[in-house]
């Protein structure tokens, strides 16, 4: 009898776990994160209105449309919190599997997607300049605002500027196999008005240098070949070489 009352008792409550609101747990998110609503369950459910703390006064925080999440049970074996997410952004989505461990670390593999951006996703692009940014397997682990590793592909595509004209799409290419910083990776031009070739260093707290050269082609705009000569006279390719660099 005893045993028959304590399955009973087990069975009860594997169920009130797994179908806890999630809206029971709205407290337990970090000071960064806040959502509108919540819907759904513990292990399976919904954030409405995902805003996320940027970490410098001065911007505001992030804001996306929804963030959905599936628990990986047996991850909690290994004292992990391990779950499928996806983001949603307007039109945009992004799917990843991010883990946590404890701390402030959190590791994200497999992002995949894309979102269109504007400077509040990507504080270096200039004022009004907007494109969609596209992941392709990245990988990325974070402990608070520093990254601690870095793999994959992403791309910039079609990039505009304020007044809506057409800067082209890029790449950028950190290989298939996490790297520690400083970060290195391959940067070039996929279509658009410049030809650009080279090599972006980024830091662990995202200060970056972009260096590499930069060639007219033959739909170039006349203002924006004029532009290039301020870089110094072209070798025989038509190349100039080129350096950017900025802060978090």
């Amino acid at each position: 009898m005893k045993r028959w009352l304590l399955l009973g008792l087990a069975a009860f409550f594997t169920m009130l776990l797994i179908r806890l609101p999630a809206a029971w747990f709205a407290r337990a998110l970090p000071s960064q994160l806040q959502c509108d609503a919540l819907a759904g369950s513990v292990w399976r459910g919904q954030c409405m209105g995902l805003s996320i703390a940027q970490g410098v006064a001065e911007r505001p925080p992030l804001r996306m449309d929804a963030l959905n999440w599936s628990l990986h049970p047996l991850a909690l074996l290994r004292g992990q919190i391990s779950a499928d997410v996806d983001l949603v952004r307007g039109q945009d989505q992004a799917h990843a599997l991010v883990i946590h461990a404890g701390g402030a670390q959190i590791d994200v593999q497999h992002l995949n997607g894309s979102l269109r951006i504007d400077r509040q996703l990507l504080p270096p692009l200039p004022a009004g300049w907007k494109g969609v940014a596209v992941f392709d397997d990245v990988g990325l682990k974070l402990d608070g605002s520093m990254i601690l590793e870095l793999s994959g592909v992403g791309q910039l595509s079609n990039l505009t500027d304020a007044a809506g004209e057409s800067l082209g799409s890029y790449q950028l290419d950190f290989g298939s196999q996490p790297q520690t910083a400083p970060f290195s990776g391959q940067f070039q031009s996929l279509e658009g008005p410049l030809q650009l070739q080279g090599r972006i260093t980024l830091q662990a707290n995202t200060g970056w240098l972009l260096e590499g050269t930069v060639a007219a082609q033959s739909t170039t705009p006349a203002e924006l070949a004029r532009m290039l000569e301020l870089l110094g006279p072209a070798d025989a390719s038509g190349k100039r070489p080129f350096s950017m660099e900025g802060e978090p």
